[in-house]
């Protein structure tokens, strides 16, 4: 558990899980483009298996950038 921390507090390491989820997101906001089509906006967030999640790591990914 201890290399774990090692590991993430290793900003190379951080950089490219931002840059690998960046390109991950737009791949899935292309793939599931015709799913989200048909979702109502107010739902997008719960959607199963949405590149949504992602965004939301990058986020997450960004702010420990900060």
């Amino acid at each position: 558990m201890l290399s774990i921390f090692h590991l993430l507090q290793n900003k190379i390491v951080l950089w490219w899980l931002l840059i690998v989820n960046v390109f991950g997101t737009i791949y899935g906001y292309y793939w599931y483009g015709y799913q989200l089509e048909k979702t109502e906006p107010h739902f997008i967030p719960f959607v199963p298996d949405s590149p949504t999640a992602s965004l939301f790591f990058l986020f997450c990914t960004d702010w420990i950038f900060i």
